[in-house]
């Protein structure tokens, strides 16, 4: 077990806490509107418990907890806003508007089978005479800023306030910190700012603020049921030894022709984002799998940017193609070429994530099948922008319907495909250099062996 500042009786007590009062609002929410508050508490939740499932089976430092980080404190920022007398009286009616906005946001350009798309565009235009409305009230705020600026801002409900100054205003310094830092961990440049110096010091600051979070709630819990869960949630990494042994032994082989390097490095954080997508999975927290997807893609469109560099690095012969160069200019050439295996995609710091991730997807394998009525590639690129919004803690899960939080199979298939091409593209690219084919086959089996369980959930 990762140790954590926070005794473990205080985290399986929240853990408990949370999950109570998860599955009470989750009830409540079946039977009346839920208010601004519960909304928000509903929301934090969401993330919460995925992360403490992850504590609890020592995967704490998977990159998916960074974004889980993230979406808490964007929900307890709108939770302590609505303390506000200016915000609650303007602001806290306009989650629903904000909603509808975002919903038009993600599914504009697709019609999957289970969204009403002759009311997307009409509900978003309601949204946003509301919005104006209340924007055109808030004259201490955003009366001046332009309502195209407030719809396409991440959080419309902030009516153009600063994310980052209402985060530091009402959560302080150290959840600002927190927020930037997280950020920084999820869209990283370069593998060497990947350490995992942050995971416990910010596990430990959001489960205090949860903690503040849930003492406003009464809560009646089975203590033994939940205490079964974490015993089964702790058991998970046994099922899954096959996968992580191949993966490992792929890690120790790049790593002892090449050092620690970007690709041994995403091999494992993709090892820990597959154990947080069967905690979540196991654990029926399948809303979940929109936050793993999410960072999946992004690790997955990198490793496909070098692989071309890796195989052109492993062809490469130091004595006859440059031989004629001096030793400065050749060990330049040869120290460029190396970068290559540790740094990844520099279009990241030029394009956005969407166009690249859109690429990316436009360059895999298509098929006649539909999902949703879509084809694949819609349907990834449409699972990939719902993500960007799902996983922000804007109040959108404690909206959405029960579609979001029923197992989406297509889409697990879909990032099972995926992560089997990456496993050929990483073999194929180090080739005979460094035979990774067992690993490969053990990797793809232990993929195959998953996907087949988590299809009886």
């Amino acid at each position: 077990m990762i140790k954590a500042f926070l005794k473990k009786d205080v985290l399986v007590d929240l853990y408990q806490r949370l999950e109570c009062c998860h599955n009470t609002l989750e009830r409540v929410k079946h039977e009346q509107e839920l208010t601004y508050k519960d909304k928000l508490v509903y929301e934090a939740t969401c993330f919460a418990l995925p992360m403490m499932d992850d504590y609890m089976s020592d995967n704490l430092y998977s990159m998916a907890n960074y974004v889980r980080f993230r979406s808490i404190i964007e929900a307890c920022t709108l939770l302590s806003l609505n303390e506000e007398k200016d915000f609650n009286k303007i602001n806290s009616n306009l989650l629903q508007p904000q909603f509808n906005i975002l919903m038009y946001r993600i599914y504009k350009d697709f019609s999957p089978d289970y969204i009403n798309s002759n009311t997307l565009k009409k509900d978003c235009e309601i949204g946003k005479e509301l919005i104006d409305i209340s924007r055109e009230r808030d004259e201490s705020h955003s009366s001046k800023i332009s309502l195209d600026t407030i719809v396409n801002q991440r959080l419309p409900i902030l009516l153009g306030r600063d994310e980052l100054d209402s985060i530091r205003y009402y959560l302080g310094y150290i959840y600002e910190n927190i927020y930037i830092k997280s950020g920084e961990m999820i869209h990283l440049i370069d593998y060497r700012d990947l350490e995992d110096k942050y995971s416990i010091t910010f596990f430990n600051d959001i489960s205090r603020m949860l903690v503040g979070m849930l003492n406003q709630y009464d809560l009646n819990y089975d203590k033994d049921t939940t205490k079964k869960r974490i015993k089964d949630v702790g058991q998970i990494k046994k099922v899954f030894l096959d996968e992580s042994f191949s993966l490992n032994s792929a890690i120790s082989k790049i790593e002892s022709k090449y050092g620690k390097c970007f690709i041994s490095q995403a091999i494992f954080e993709l090892t820990k984002l597959e154990t947080s997508l069967s905690n979540s999975l196991v654990n029926g927290r399948y809303y979940d799998i929109n936050t793993i997807y999410k960072v999946v893609m992004e690790w997955i469109v990198n490793v496909d940017s070098l692989t071309d560099s890796i195989q052109h690095l492993l062809k490469f012969n130091f004595d006859t193609e440059i031989a004629k160069l001096g030793k400065e200019q050749r060990e330049f050439k040869f120290a460029s070429m190396k970068r290559n295996l540790i740094t990844p995609n520099i279009a990241w710091q030029k394009e956005s994530l969407i166009q690249i991730v859109n690429a990316y997807i436009d360059s895999t394998k298509n098929n006649a099948k539909k999902y949703y009525n879509l084809s694949n590639r819609d349907f990834l690129k449409m699972k990939y922008g719902e993500a960007k919004t799902t996983t922000h803690g804007n109040g959108f899960l404690a909206l959405a319907d029960d579609t979001y939080f029923k197992l989406d199979k297509e889409l697990l298939l879909s990032v099972n495909d995926l992560l089997k091409d990456t496993v050929d593209k990483i073999t194929a690219a180090f080739g005979p250099e460094l035979d990774l084919m067992v690993e490969s086959q053990i990797a793809k089996r232990a993929l195959d062996h998953k996907y087949t369980l988590f299809m009886k959930l």
